[in-house]
C-alpha cells in the first residue's frame, strides 16, 4: 500500500526496502540526522529547517538529499528516541515509522534491533542495491552483534598499532568522512562498514586493499553465519 515491505533480514536487523529513493529518504531522514548529522545530531528539527541548511550546505541551493544517498542505517536508541520526541512537525512518513518501530519494539524487547533502509531505483547507477545493502548490513552487525564488533576493533586495534603508515591512513578516512558530513560519533563504523564493503568515491586512495581485505574477509564470515543461523 505504501510502496515498501519490511523483514527481518538478519537477527535483530529489518530491512526496509522502499520502490523509489525518494520514499526512502523521506522515511529515514529524520531518524538518520538524529543519528549522524554534524549540525543536527541529537536534535529534533522541523524539516524546513534541516532543507534549508542542506540546500544550502551540501545541495548547492537544490534540496538534493535522496539522490545523494541511496541507503539508511538506524540503530534502535535512535528510533526509540525520536519516536518518543516532541516533533514540531510530524508528517506522514514519520507516522509509519512509528507505526514500524511500534512493532518491532513488541518483539525484540529488551533485545537491541536494527533498521536498514534501500530502495529498488537510485540515481549513483553504477552502485547496485545489493552493493547498498550489504554496506547498510556491516553497520547492522557492528551494532546488535558483538562478537563481530570485537573482532572488527582487533582490526582496528592492527591498524592504529601498525607501521606509521597505517594510522595516517586512518587519520585522513576520519578526515574525509567528517567532511562528507557524517558526526564524528559514527566515523569509526563507517570506516568498517566501507572497508568491508567496498570505499565510496571520496575513499579512493586513502584506504589501501590490503587495508579492507581483513574486515571483507570478516563481513562476509559472518553474514553467512547469520543468514545460516549458526
Amino acid at each position: 500500500m505504501f510502496g515498501f515491505s519490511i523483514r527481518e533480514i538478519l537477527p535483530h536487523v529489518y530491512h526496509l526496502h522502499f520502490e523509489s529513493a525518494y520514499e526512502n529518504a523521506m522515511h529515514f531522514l529524520r531518524f538518520q540526522e538524529y543519528y549522524e548529522s554534524p549540525k543536527y545530531h541529537k536534535t529534533i528539527f522541523s524539516l524546513i529547517d534541516y532543507m534549508e541548511w542542506y540546500a544550502e550546505e551540501h545541495g548547492k541551493g537544490g534540496f538534493t538529499y535522496a539522490s545523494d544517498w541511496s541507503g539508511f542505517n538506524v540503530p534502535d536508541w535512535v528510533l526509540h528516541q525520536v519516536r518518543n520526541a516532541d516533533i514540531p512537525d510530524l508528517n506522514k512518513y514519520d507516522k509509519r515509522m512509528f507505526t514500524l518501530i511500534d512493532w518491532v519494539e513488541e518483539r525484540e524487547f529488551p533485545h537491541s534491533y536494527y533498521f536498514i533502509g534501500t530502495s529498488a531505483t537510485h540515481d549513483e547507477e553504477e552502485e547496485s542495491e545489493v552493493e547498498v545493502l550489504d554496506h547498510e548490513i556491516a553497520h547492522a552487525l557492528y551494532t546488535v552483534n558483538m562478537e563481530y564488533n570485537g573482532r572488527v576493533q582487533k582490526l582496528f586495534h592492527n591498524w592504529n598499532t601498525g607501521p606509521k603508515h597505517k594510522g595516517e591512513e586512518f587519520d585522513s578516512a576520519t578526515d574525509v568522512l567528517k567532511e562528507m558530513g557524517y558526526h564524528e560519533s559514527t566515523v569509526k563504523d563507517e570506516i568498517h562498514a566501507y572497508c568491508a564493503t567496498g570505499l565510496c568515491d571520496e575513499l579512493e586512495g586513502v584506504i589501501s586493499k590490503k587495508e579492507m581485505k581483513p574486515f571483507q574477509k570478516l563481513f562476509k564470515e559472518f553474514k553467512k553465519k547469520c543468514t545460516s543461523g549458526e
